[in-house]
């Protein structure tokens, strides 16, 4: 009886030695792309099974038995990293894994300051109209490309915003319209030519809403336009 217990528990011993040889540790670390800082509460998922989370330091680690896995490493805010690892008896993994933002770049804007600047950072009201906007909403003109932006009114070809006046004879339009930063008001009434605007060609729209009258001059009293 003593022989065959003997005998039973050295086979459960060499089983469970057998499955502790199977498994190995992957060890790793999770961390920003751009600013290389580390990520904390990333998910590392194994064949959609096995889950572990980064610590404070972005650092991980699972057990993996051997064999060829599936691994994605996920964080909010971040795309999803998927790569294929080959686990084998006696490896040391230890695995250096970047997340790149999934967020959607801001757009950078011209228009206050006249030079290349994120649309976050500027201190005036901007509003930016793609060239997908201008495409998925059918716009034609100048007037129906700007009119769908919150706070502006097209009225007889000239442009409003926030209330301000339009037009005024003699003194001309309270809104500059630039393309490409030159003017498009004409010289004797200083009317905005919104029919001008080539809309096929017009990359993004940019509205400035407020007085940039420093920079453009008396037109600008209500804002900037800039195609």
């Amino acid at each position: 009886m003593k022989k065959i217990f003997t005998l039973f528990a050295l086979a459960f011993l060499g089983a469970n030695m057998a499955i502790a040889q199977t498994t190995v540790e992957v060890k790793g670390t999770v961390t920003d792309a751009d600013s290389k800082e580390p990520l904390a509460g990333a998910v590392i998922r194994i064949d959609k099974v096995k889950s572990k989370m980064t610590d404070a330091a972005g650092k991980f680690v699972v057990d993996v038995p051997e064999g060829e896995h599936e691994m994605h490493v996920s964080y909010i805010g971040y795309k999803t990293n998927k790569q294929t690892i080959t686990v084998k008896a006696g490896d040391k993994i230890d695995l250096k894994i970047e997340l790149k933002s999934s967020t959607l770049e801001l757009t950078q804007v011209v228009t206050v300051s006249q030079y290349n600047k994120n649309s976050a950072k500027e201190t005036v009201t901007t509003e930016v109209i793609t060239k997908d906007q201008i495409k998925n909403t059918n716009s034609n003109s100048l007037g129906e490309i700007v009119t769908k932006t919150p706070g502006v009114l097209v009225q007889d070809g000239q442009i409003s915003i926030r209330g301000g006046s339009s037009y005024s004879y003699g003194v001309g339009t309270r809104t500059a319209v630039l393309v490409d930063g030159l003017n498009l008001t004409s010289q004797d009434l200083q009317q905005v030519q919104g029919s001008f605007v080539p809309v096929e060609n017009v990359k993004q729209v940019e509205v400035v809403k407020g007085a940039s009258s420093v920079v453009y001059g008396s037109q600008a009293l209500d804002g900037v336009v800039n195609i």
